[in-house]
């Protein structure tokens, strides 16, 4: 879908998962820039260990400025997104026009996401639910 679209640099949330290793390592092999958002000081070193060139910390105080300065200079143009609630609420706030949101889980199982009719059109935002048993289906045949 990253290639396809021609995006190259992109955001996650829960950035130290498993899938989201895996997804890190992928665009450093594609050379597709990559921001990771992940909750706790160690997992910030595991991902640099693994080749991570920006990672950012939900729990700093300065996350929300880190990340407004960090889309601002990278201008990622797709978020994938396993967390919902405030994380994707902060990250959507802040993306370029004409980005992708794929949203393939719900961590935060407490809070919703809202958005306006207006963010989403003001910014012409694309959103995709991905299951990704269905999605891997379709790309092993």
């Amino acid at each position: 879908m990253i290639k396809q679209d021609k995006v190259n640099a992109v955001i996650q949330d829960a950035a130290c998962s498993s899938l989201g290793k895996m997804f890190l390592k992928l665009c450093i092999r594609e050379g597709i820039k990559i921001i990771n958002i992940v909750r706790r000081e160690e997992q910030e070193k595991q991902l640099s260990e693994l080749g991570a060139e920006i990672v950012l910390n939900s729990e700093s105080e300065d996350f929300e400025q880190k990340l407004k300065d960090t889309i601002e200079d990278i201008q990622p143009k797709a978020f994938f997104d396993c967390v919902g609630g405030k994380i994707a609420r902060s990250v959507l706030s802040n993306l370029p026009r004409y980005s992708k949101f794929y949203i393939y889980g719900s961590l935060e199982k407490e809070s919703s996401l809202t958005l306006t009719n207006r963010e989403v059109i003001g910014g012409r935002l694309t959103m995709r639910g991905l299951f990704l048993g269905d999605f891997l289906q379709s790309e092993l045949r």
